[in-house]
């Protein structure tokens, strides 16, 4: 199996996610443009999905051409019961080979998924690997600020990323449009390196979701956390995904 180290020693990598369920894709396109500029070099891309920690997938494509898209297909073992964790590095191959050395850089991926149910049609931009080990500063918050609440309409499910290889505890909550704070999740388990889903319609219940309407949702975890909101119709229908945002605090 491919070495994710050898990604991770000269490139810094893109995060995504894949809901759990039966029959769904996701196909990964990256077109680097930024990593060189000469038209006849190489790139590579590695590709790594995690279920609850275990790897359950790696792939590799190499001598691809700059500026010509290239796309990676992954599907989730049938047995899967959790949404994936999606890590995605694009390097120069010549890096990668050792042959030249160069800092580690970002490239930017889209992550299109789809169900064969149907329920699941969207694309996502995958997000930069924004972490550190250390456990410095208490103000590692994400926030949503779209989010709509409507038991009928709208059901969100929030998609909390840890890309690291420990498990860590977040916290979720709604700020209110009259500046109540409901609670959605305390200290629940985020695996690593891992995703965790969470329901926010069930989780907070008929009466909190009729008085939510509409709002911001954050989420804090000792180390920086990740994340995507995806928005369903009242059918179960996912209509739109995206992800938080890093907002710090003092």
């Amino acid at each position: 199996m491919i070495a994710e180290k050898r990604y991770r020693d000269v490139s810094l990598p893109m995060l995504g996610v894949i809901p759990a369920g039966a029959g769904v894709t996701a196909s990964v396109r990256v077109a680097p443009s930024a990593l060189s500029d000469e038209p006849g070099e190489r790139f590579a891309i590695g590709l790594f999905a995690y279920v609850d920690g275990t790897l359950v997938d790696a792939r590799e494509v190499r001598d691809l051409s700059y500026g010509r898209p290239a796309e990676i297909a992954v599907r989730l073992p049938e047995t899967a019961h959790a949404p994936a964790l999606l890590v995605v590095y694009t390097t120069r191959q010549a890096v990668l080979d050792g042959a030249v050395k160069d800092r580690k850089r970002f490239e930017e991926s889209w992550i299109f998924l789809a169900s064969d149910d149907g329920r699941l049609a969207v694309s996502i931009p995958s997000v930069p690997y924004m972490g550190s080990n250390k456990r410095v500063v208490d103000n590692h918050f994400l926030s949503f600020p779209g989010l709509r609440v409507a038991r009928k309409h709208w059901r969100p499910t929030a998609y909390l990323v840890n890309p690291y290889p420990e498990a860590i505890a977040a916290t979720c909550w709604i700020e209110t449009r009259r500046g109540k704070r409901v609670d959605v999740a305390r200290d629940i388990d985020v695996p690593g390196p891992g995703v965790r889903a969470i329901d926010v319609v069930d989780t907070l219940g008929t009466r909190a979701t009729d008085s939510v309407d509409y709002g911001t949702l954050i989420a804090w975890a000792p180390l920086k956390p990740q994340g995507f909101v995806a928005v369903a119709d009242s059918a179960g229908r996912v209509r739109s995904m995206d992800h938080f945002h890093p907002i710090w605090r003092s």
